[in-house]
């Protein structure tokens, strides 16, 4: 992409976001301060395109740190907040919805299936 197109781009997102927050919250001090944000990041992304560039990474560096944490933040607790204690609820009442006791009863793991006509599968719905 052109070296002027990229902060013109965000430039104007940012300008537009600026404008919703001052439009629908009414937010004065906020959308100014994002606007005079976006007009120095746009400007000296047209002046000084390395600039730009440097800031692109830190802001990649930076959405992929807080990413990573979220993810740990609220996946961890999810997970051990809901699937464990279903789990063991599922433990308790002896189902075993995905039949994976071990020794299974049965020879084998398959499940039987009837048969179908060859037609059925150039029917995909």
């Amino acid at each position: 992409m052109a070296s002027f197109v990229r902060p013109t781009a965000r430039y104007a997102a940012t300008a537009l976001a600026a404008g919703a927050v001052f439009f629908f919250f009414h937010r004065y001090r906020m959308s100014l301060v994002v606007t005079v944000a976006a007009f120095v990041v746009g400007i000296a992304g047209l002046i000084v395109p390395c600039f730009f560039s440097l800031l692109d990474r830190w802001v990649a560096a930076l959405t992929r740190a807080v990413g990573g944490l979220l993810t740990w933040a609220l996946l961890l607790p999810f997970f051990w907040l809901v699937f464990v204690p279903a789990r063991l609820m599922l433990l308790l009442k002896g189902k075993d919805p995905m039949t994976r006791r071990c020794p299974s009863p049965e020879a084998t793991y398959w499940i039987p299936r009837a048969a179908r006509k060859p037609d059925h599968f150039t029917r995909q719905f």
